[in-house]
């Protein structure tokens, strides 16, 4: 994955920050204190009882809100990068693993292909998530085209980048993390306040129009969310396209076409394992595993596997909530 080098916004201020976190976290706790009241007393009891709270008291709960959202929103600016990971499909846990290389394995057997796909060439490239894909294609673009690593080349060419370009990748990876951000918090919203009201013994429309609900939102932004990862991925190529030759030019390197390959292996030996310049560069070719054929369980796309989750979740939830 490219490095986020796009601004983590710090301040209250910030439209990225806003948008991206306050706004999101206040929804999210504002939606979860409506399920607690709910679960509790009741949400006209939990009014009334609001309503006869003196001024003082209701200032308390309105800081202790406006304290919670803050740090709720400030954990969301400081992880959205994990969580942009987590929705391209790099999942850790050996469960999550499993999980992906259905994932891959079904890309892998619909033959998918285009400007949203690793090339077909490298089948051991593809992620499982439609979004995954996206950014792993707009990485390995600069790879395939011009030989170097935009993993390791991207945080040195950034500072190059003319600042209306970077206010342009900015604005179009903030778009993306608010889709991400939105994702996420349905599905957490949705798997807390069902469990909640599920435990709560809440009307069965309630519940299953709180997590059903909740699921198809956070389905059809994750869904959405290719979008916005073509326009980020797409400002990605333009920088390695138009600013690769200023970065060669800072390091006092030639940019001949000829010898640009073998230039930028050179510096991906120096920067990544501290091999001089001087030193011949030597072409790669790597092995590429053996991925085997594609297993029975890879025809049914990740998305069915979800739904079949949320419908048993969602069934079971509704028999405990007419106990």
């Amino acid at each position: 994955m490219i490095p986020d080098l796009t601004g983590k916004a710090g301040s209250l201020l910030d439209r990225r920050f806003v948008l991206n976190a306050l706004l999101p976290a206040l929804a999210t706790l504002a939606l979860a204190a409506a399920v607690a009241a709910q679960v509790s007393v009741g949400t006209g009891r939990a009014l009334r009882r609001w309503d006869a709270l003196n001024s003082g008291r209701q200032a308390l709960v309105v800081v202790a809100l406006i304290a919670a959202t803050a740090i709720l929103a400030g954990l969301l600016a400081a992880n959205t990068s994990t969580l942009v990971r987590w929705h391209e499909g790099y999942w850790p846990t050996p469960a999550g693993r499993r999980l992906a290389a259905l994932g891959r394995d079904h890309y892998r057997r619909t033959g998918a292909a285009g400007d949203d796909f690793p090339p077909q060439t490298r089948p051991e490239e593809l992620m499982p998530t439609r979004v995954g894909n996206v950014l792993k294609a707009a990485e390995m673009y600069p790879r395939l085209r011009y030989g170097l690593d935009p993993v390791i080349v991207w945080p040195r060419l950034y500072p190059l980048l003319p600042p209306s370009f970077v206010t342009t990748i900015g604005a179009a990876k903030a778009d993306l993390e608010l889709y991400v951000v939105v994702s996420t918090l349905a599905t957490a919203l949705g798997v807390a306040g069902g469990i909640t009201l599920a435990a709560g013994h809440a009307p069965a429309g309630l519940f299953l129009g709180w997590y059903w609900g909740a699921a198809l939102l956070a389905a059809a932004v994750r869904h959405a969310a290719a979008g916005p990862a073509r326009q980020y991925a797409l400002q990605v190529r333009v920088a390695f396209d138009l600013y690769r030759a200023d970065l060669l030019h800072r390091l006092d390197l030639p940019a001949d076409p000829a010898m640009e390959r073998a230039t930028w292996q050179q510096l991906a030996n120096l920067w990544q394992i501290g091999v001089p310049l001087t030193a011949d560069a030597t072409a790669e070719t790597p092995q590429r595993p053996d991925l085997g054929a594609p297993g029975r369980f890879s025809a049914v796309p990740l998305r069915i596997w979800w739904w079949t989750l949320m419908v048993l979740t969602g069934l079971a939830g509704l028999a405990l909530t007419r106990r």
